[in-house]
C-alpha cells in the first residue's frame, strides 16, 4: 500500500508515493497505464501496487488499485491539515528508506479525520497531536514540556485500530480536556520550529493551521 504524496502532472512525469514497505519512492508516470490511473492520482489517496525497480530511487507500478479516495471535508482546516502531513513527509524523508511507523502514523490520522465528528471540540488539539507524533517520528527532538503529553496521547491513541469505540474515544476526550491554551500554543510553536529546519520551509502551504 502507498499514500500519493505529490503528483507533479502535468509539469513532469511522476508521482511521489510513501510506500508502506519501501518509504518515499518515485513512480515515473510514463511507465505504467496512464488511461487507467493518471487523472486519479491525488494526493492522499491510498493505493496498492506493485514496484518494479526501474532505476536509482525509481520505481515502474503495476496493478494499481484506488483503496481509499479522502472524501470532501466539512472544514478546510481538516483537509489542510491532512496536507500539512503529506508535505511534511514530502519535504522531510529521504527516498528510498523504508519507514514503517511513519506509514502507520498517516494512516491513523486518516483514521481520526474519518471519524473526527466523534471528538467535537477535541478533535483540533488532536490533529496537533499526531502532527507531534509525526515529526517525533522523522527526528525531531521534543520540548521537554511536551513530552508528557506526548507519552499519554500515544498510550491512549494505540487503544484505537480500524473503528472507533466509545470508551477509548471517551478516555481521549477526557485527556485532551486537560490540556490548556498554554499546551496547544507551545504544541503550535514546536510544530513551525521543526517545519522552519527544512531548508524549503518557504514552500510549505498549509503552515496556517499552526500558527496563534
Amino acid at each position: 500500500m502507498a499514500f500519493v504524496l505529490k503528483n507533479f502532472s502535468p509539469q513532469k512525469e511522476k508521482i511521489i508515493l510513501l510506500s508502506q514497505n519501501l518509504g518515499k519512492i518515485e513512480i515515473i508516470k510514463d511507465k505504467f497505464n496512464k488511461n487507467k490511473n493518471e487523472t486519479i492520482l491525488s494526493s492522499g489517496i491510498l493505493i496498492s501496487f506493485n514496484p518494479i525497480k526501474s532505476k536509482i530511487n525509481s520505481y515502474i507500478a503495476n496493478n494499481i488499485d484506488v483503496l481509499m479516495v479522502p472524501i470532501m471535508y466539512e472544514k478546510l482546516e481538516d483537509l489542510e491539515w491532512i496536507h500539512s502531513l503529506l508535505e511534511i513527509c514530502y519535504f522531510f524523508l529521504p527516498l528510498d528508506e523504508p519507514c514503517k511507523n511513519i506509514f502507520t502514523t498517516m494512516y491513523k490520522s486518516f483514521f481520526f479525520l474519518e471519524f473526527n465528528k466523534n471528538f467535537s471540540e477535541c478533535f483540533q488539539p488532536i490533529k496537533k497531536l499526531l502532527t507531534l507524533k509525526l515529526l517525533k517520528q522523522l527526528g525531531f527532538e521534543i520540548h521537554k514540556d511536551l513530552s508528557p503529553i506526548k507519552t499519554k496521547f500515544e498510550g491512549l491513541v494505540s487503544t484505537f485500530i480500524d473503528f472507533p469505540n466509545l470508551e477509548n474515544i471517551e478516555s481521549l476526550k477526557m485527556f485532551i480536556r486537560t490540556l490548556d491554551n498554554c499546551d496547544v500554543n507551545l504544541l503550535n510553536l514546536w510544530i513551525l520550529s521543526c517545519l522552519k529546519q527544512h531548508p524549503n520551509s518557504n514552500a510549505f502551504k498549509t503552515t496556517k493551521i499552526f500558527r496563534i
